[in-house]
């Protein structure tokens, strides 16, 4: 079947999986993000770390546990993937328990989030195929502290801080203080997720101009 196909893979991690389990090569075209639905327009103080998607797999237990230990720094929880109102209502309480974290329901508009947003926290115990938010975050300039696992690596770049989602809570606190509690270092961190999001292969013009080029060349082979 795979002989018969064009594969595309949304990052370089993805398709070096694809490789070592199928023996195949697969072209790489990463996800299209574009700019005027998530660059934060609002003057707002940026004064938050903001995760996404509080559920298991993407870190909820390393991420309240990092509020837990920094009970100085505001923290918003945002419900990515939907969640029942129990699970929602459980995290919720728990947020407030500790004081500094707040557990909103999801939007469909996430400039607003940016815009209050000072640092992404990723910490993924599974393997993300991109990361799709640490783009998001990047067009306005916002450094991540996430995970060292699956593309992660790829979409953070020199953006952000990588720690291994094994590792114990006091690393992960300890980066999140890195460039939270120094200007300068977290300025550094800011130009460079901007410039990291400005790279030419991710651009919205490129992405299209690259899917579309892989198309015609499997059209062209498929009709010779």
């Amino acid at each position: 079947l795979f002989g018969k196909v064009t594969i595309i893979s949304n990052s370089n991690f993805v398709a070096s999986r694809f490789k070592t389990v199928f023996g195949i090569t697969s072209h790489v075209v990463p996800p299209l993000v574009q700019w005027s639905q998530y660059k934060a327009t609002a003057h707002i103080p940026r004064r938050y770390v903001l995760f996404v998607n509080p559920v298991r797999i993407k870190g909820v237990d390393i991420a309240f546990s990092i509020a837990e230990r920094r009970p100085d720094i505001p923290f918003i929880f945002l419900e990515g993937w939907p969640l029942e109102q129990d699970l929602f209502s459980q995290l919720r309480k728990k947020g407030e328990s500790l004081g500094n974290v707040t557990v909103v329901r999801r939007t469909f508009d996430m400039r607003t989030c940016y815009g209050q947003t000072r640092i992404l926290l990723v910490p993924s115990i599974c393997e993300e195929a991109w990361g799709r938010v640490v783009t998001e975050a990047q067009i306005s300039g916002i450094p991540s502290l996430a995970s060292d696992r699956g593309g992660l690596p790829e979409s953070v770049g020199q953006g952000g801080i990588l720690i291994n989602p094994s590792a114990n809570i006091e690393e992960w606190t300890e980066g999140l203080s890195r460039f939270w509690d120094d200007e300068t270092a977290y300025k550094t961190l800011s130009k460079l997720a901007l410039k990291h999001a400005n790279r030419i292969e991710i651009q919205p013009q490129s992405i299209v101009e690259r899917f579309v080029e892989i198309v015609e060349s499997t059209t062209a082979r498929k009709r010779a």
